[in-house]
This record gives structure tokens, sequence and C-alpha cells, in this order.
């Protein structure tokens, strides 16, 4: 073993992990670069990675969405391609090693999500595009890139609710203390939004429960397929988010598991994207479906809340 050559390129793999910030979700570049530190006859040659920078990917406002509201994004990943092969997947703000020869090189960069607002179910948004450039990297220096990206030309909105003319979310046939309202701020970033209020100190009525569902809509049931729910929401308490798939001669259908439990947000709105189609696929028989939220108030508090907007179901 030659420990000089092992020394040095163990300083070098430090030299590099203390280049990269941010949450390194994995790296190709960084596996690669690991394994030049190896006990080695015949060393190789050092190899000195280009670095790259995001800071975020921003989301391009589309008019046809007809919302201000619609601007509102959650992604928190950076995956990353260098010349169509993969870098890895980077929490932002990040900077990130590229093992890349000095000169032209294209640079993929693909929106990222946390599917239901868990943090170890990241995926590639698939209906968001992605953002690519043709860019000179040096070994040992920062390239700085600002990623933007929009829905793709092929993604289907299945429903849209931004609360502008209306509340579209009910509660009949069904078994609730409260209904949701429509309520006007007056400016951004919720000029409209449904509100679903439950008071203990109800006159007319004790309200510890609220549920709501949407019109109903036809999916696709090809499991190739993917479904996702987009909404912002501000809640007291935990609400369950899930589909109601019908059945010939009932009104409502029956109530498939719930998708996704809403975290309290300690009075602050947040994004989530749902993904639906597991339980769309392992349903074919049920068709049309429709969307549920459902509540329970805290029993140690008085009132509970759920907020909701800029609610789209896409495929």
């Amino acid at each position: 073993m030659n420990n000089r050559h092992t020394a040095s390129h163990s300083a070098l793999w430090r030299r590099i992990m203390n280049r990269c910030t941010g949450g390194l979700l994995f790296s190709l570049s960084g596996m690669a670069c690991l394994a030049l530190s190896s006990c080695q006859q015949l060393s190789p040659p050092l190899v000195i990675p280009a670095y790259g920078h995001v800071d975020s990917i921003s989301y391009r406002f589309d008019t046809l969405l007809q919302s201000e509201n619609s601007r509102w994004a959650g992604i928190t990943d950076a995956w990353v391609y260098l010349d169509d092969n993969p870098v890895g997947a980077f929490q932002m703000p990040c900077t990130f090693p590229m093992i890349a020869s000095n000169g032209m090189h294209t640079i993929s960069i693909y929106p990222g999500i946390m599917m239901n607002g868990t943090a170890d179910t990241r995926a590639k948004y698939p209906f968001y595009t992605y953002y690519t450039v043709n860019v000179n990297l040096t070994q040992g220096k920062t390239t700085r890139f600002s990623p933007t990206c929009t829905y793709t030309a092929f993604t289907h909105f299945a429903w849209l609710e931004y609360f502008s003319n209306g509340c579209s979310i009910t509660s009949k046939n069904l078994v609730s203390d409260t209904v949701m309202n429509r309520v006007v701020t007056g400016g951004f970033p919720c000029k409209y939004y449904g509100a679903a209020v439950l008071d203990s100190n109800n006159p007319a009525r004790y309200q510890s429960l609220y549920q709501g569902v949407s019109d109903t809509m036809t999916l696709p049931k090809n499991n190739t397929l993917p479904v996702y729910l987009e909404l912002n929401y501000n809640c007291s308490g935990g609400c369950l988010v899930g589909l109601y798939a019908s059945v010939s001669g009932n009104a409502l259908g029956y109530q498939l598991p719930a998708s996704a439990f809403l975290m309290p947000t300690g009075g602050t709105w947040q994004k989530i994207y749902i993904n639906l189609e597991p339980m769309i696929s392992s349903n074919p028989n049920g068709e049309p479906f429709s969307v549920y939220f459902a509540m329970y108030r805290n029993p140690g508090s008085t009132q509970g809340y759920l907020y909701l907007d800029n609610i789209k179901l896409v495929y």
C-alpha cells in the first residue's frame, strides 16, 4: 500500500465533503470520489470535482390557472444530472460535487418534493418541467444555477379549487358538525380560502368532527400514470385526506384509507403533494372518485380549524 498516495486521497475527500452543503439525499459523484480513497497498489490520479450550487427552484406563475395563489409551490429538493447521468438528489440550498472534465457539459435539474409531506418519501415531481443548461465547468470551481419550472404541457387538471367563486367542498351525506365556508381576506397570500371551524362553545351544536367531500371526478386507474392532489393548508389539529370510491346505488360510495395525514401547522400555511395513485389502482371497481377531508377537534381545545387553498388534482 502506498501510504503517501492514500493520505493524499483522504485529504482530498475531506476537502470535497467540506465543500458539500445542504442536505445530501444521495450522490453518485460523492460515492465515486469515496472509491478513490481505497488502498490500491497502483493509485489512480487525483480527481478534482467541479461543484454546483442551487439555492432554490422557482415556480413560474401560470396565468392559465387564473389564480395568483397558484404560484405557491413546495419544491424542496434538486435532482441533478450531468450529461444525462445522475449526480444525486439534494435538499436545497445545496452545493454538490460533479465528476467532470473541464469544458462544456449539460446540466439538468428536476424539481423534487416530499411525497405525502414526509421526508423519507422524496421524489421528482412528474408534473413540473425540468431545467437544463449547457455550461462550462471548471474543476475545483463552483457554478451557481437558478432553475425555474412550471407545469408540463401534458398535465391534466381534474379539479381546481381556489375559493374565488364559492366552495365546492360540501358535507352532504356526511356526519359533520360544521361545514367549510369561503373566507375573503382581500390580499395575498390568501385572498380567498376555505375554512372549517369546530367550536365547542357553539350554542347551536357541540362541534367535534368535520367531514367534507369534493364533487366526483373520473381518474385514470392505470397504475403507470401518477395522480397527485396538491393543496395549501393551515390546521390546528391533525386532518385525514383521502378518497371516496363511488359504487352503483350509493350516493357517496365507500371511504378508502387515508392517503395523507395533515400535521398541525402552528398557524402557518404549508404545501403538500399527496400521491393518490396507490389507492386508485387498488380499487379498480370504484368510479368516479371524490376527495374527502376529516378532522377532529382536540379534546383539550375549545376550537379547531382547517383552512384550505390552492387545491389541484392533477394527472
